[in-house]
């Protein structure tokens, strides 16, 4: 008898505990699921009461010492450009992007280079001034050079935007740019070769409803909920001004392996302005079955790995043309205003070049040169 009564004393304290166990662990529990609701998406929903105007700002509460005022009142000029031939599959993600640039704030001005009559039909019906461009005869796929020149020859504006036919920006695109154009130009950079790069966010569209003249706007409402960004080493557009000499760059061809990583590298090797601005431009990539690395399953994927090689540069373009290589990059601060800082903590690897490039230089103190130009000319 007494060693049942302890039995169920025993049994007793024991189902008090996992009583007082369940109860904290439910009180967690709904701290956590209400945080999550209402805490940590409190940022991207205020911004987003209104679907049109969301911005991918993740960002902070302001300090009380911030000014209300905006980061410039003005609007610089761009010309935005893509191609795309016509694959049926991924018609529906072009239209998209055509309908998403055609809505950015303050009208860039936009060019789609095509010499196929179903790719211009569609630009034409999405009212996008249409231009022929000459094709590469090895890959059919346009050099990025021959892409901007023709950009800078039909336009006059302060810069040049070229990117994939698959990429969605915010709306507020124009307004990030023109302040970094004030920044050049209180910098005195402005007159110089100017890249601005960025990495992009993937965002699988196949279980999202992506068709019809308004899936762009739901494809970016659910990409405000992504944070992650791509790698370093993939880049999807490339801005520059017109200082930018594209005359002398080799015809490396959109599509393929390997140019984006060269563009970058160049860009360094000649001491221009390279502008990381990851952090603040919002590039939003459709990922449908082809996955995300569909430039390793076109034809002709290494052409212009083989054409890189055969300029013999001095320098590992594949690491030094990585995003975080850049000599600036673009911020929000705690003030949520867009800032362009030179970057503190630009890596060693980013400077390092070929083995032999460098014994030269140590042993005889010459020069590197590439392309007729010496480093940081």
């Amino acid at each position: 008898m007494l060693q049942r009564k302890m039995k169920m004393k025993s049994c007793s304290k024991l189902h008090g505990f996992k009583s007082l166990y369940s109860s904290v662990f439910s009180v967690l529990l709904m701290v956590i699921v209400v945080g999550n609701l209402y805490i940590m998406p409190r940022a991207v929903r205020s911004l987003c009461t209104f679907p049109l105007n969301c911005r991918p700002k993740h960002e902070f509460t302001s300090p009380s010492n911030c000014s209300t005022e905006s980061g410039t009142d003005h609007v610089t000029s761009v010309t935005m450009f893509t191609t795309f031939p016509f694959v049926k599959n991924k018609f529906d993600i072009n239209l998209n992007t055509l309908r998403n640039w055609k809505h950015m704030y303050n009208s860039p001005k936009l060019i789609l280079f095509t010499d196929d009559q179903k790719v211009a039909s569609a630009g034409i019906n999405s009212d996008w001034p249409v231009q022929n461009i000459t094709t590469e005869a090895v890959t059919e796929a346009p050099a990025l050079s021959t892409l901007f020149l023709e950009s800078v020859k039909g336009s006059d504006t302060y810069l040049y935007m070229y990117a994939n036919a698959d990429i969605l920006f915010d709306r507020y695109l124009i307004e990030i740019l023109s302040i970094v154009e004030v920044f050049l130009k209180s910098n005195n950079l402005h007159k110089k070769p100017v890249l601005i790069v960025g990495q992009r966010t993937n965002i699988n569209i196949l279980s999202i409803d992506s068709k019809g003249p308004e899936a762009w706007k739901t494809i970016l409402r659910e990409s405000y909920t992504i944070y992650t960004r791509f790698q370093k080493n993939a880049i999807d557009y490339f801005i520059t001004n017109s200082f930018f000499p594209w005359s002398e760059v080799p015809k490396l061809v959109i599509g393929r392996v390997g140019y984006d990583n060269w563009i970058i590298a160049y860009a360094r090797f000649r001491g221009f302005v390279t502008i990381d601005a990851s952090s603040v431009i919002s590039a939003i990539h459709q990922t449908n079955s082809k996955g995300n690395f569909e430039g390793f399953q076109n034809g002709n994927w290494d052409f212009n790995r083989e054409l890189i090689k055969k300029t013999g540069p001095p320098f590992n373009y594949a690491i030094w043309g990585q995003t975080n290589c850049c000599t600036y990059h673009v911020i929000y601060d705690d003030c949520s205003r867009v800032q362009v800082l030179k970057r503190p903590d630009v890596p060693v690897y980013c400077d390092r070049l070929h083995l032999s490039s460098s014994i030269t230089h140590s042993l005889f103190g010459t020069d590197v040169y590439y392309m007729g130009y010496k480093q940081g000319s």
